[in-house]
């Protein structure tokens, strides 16, 4: 690792992500297997894709959107700029199965890219430090919404 806050911030992304690591005892953001996978991987397509009210992000949207930041993360190792922008990265709201099952599978691809870019790369300067964290605080935020999410649909 590169030092000791991008240690930290490596560990709780990956627990964001991944829930528990195998043989750990203990978590620092979450219970067991709660992480975004096994969110993502514990519902179909009709309930990714059902709001929870009217004018709400669904689950689906909140997965796209993720999948916009994971990409946007690795265009700065070289990958390619995803398309469309932040906002517009919120406007795809449902999923076919086909589509859902490509989606995760796009996440973990994304998400296996970033995670090395985190873990070693050494920030050229102060924004740069403050973007790799947010992306820990950003997971958090998502988690948290599609937990909640969870629940409602």
């Amino acid at each position: 690792m590169a030092n000791a806050w991008q240690d930290a911030a490596t560990t709780l992304f990956r627990e964001l992500f991944e829930g528990q690591p195998e043989g750990q005892t203990f978590t620092y953001v979450v219970e067991k297997r709660e992480g975004i996978f096994d969110a993502l991987d514990s519902i179909d397509a009709a309930r990714a894709s059902h709001r929870a009210e009217a004018g709400s992000p669904t689950l689906a949207a909140h997965t796209y959107h993720l999948l916009y930041s994971l990409r946007l993360a690795n265009s700065y190792q070289g990958r390619p700029k995803p398309e469309g922008d932040w906002e517009s990265s919120w406007a795809v709201q449902d999923a076919t199965p086909e589509e859902w099952e490509h989606l995760k599978a796009h996440v973990r691809e994304e998400y296996a890219l970033v995670l090395p870019f985190l873990a070693t790369s050494t920030p050229p300067n102060d924004e740069a430090t403050t973007g790799m964290l947010g992306m820990v605080v950003h997971a958090s935020y998502h988690l948290g919404a599609m937990r909640a999410l969870l629940r409602l649909v």
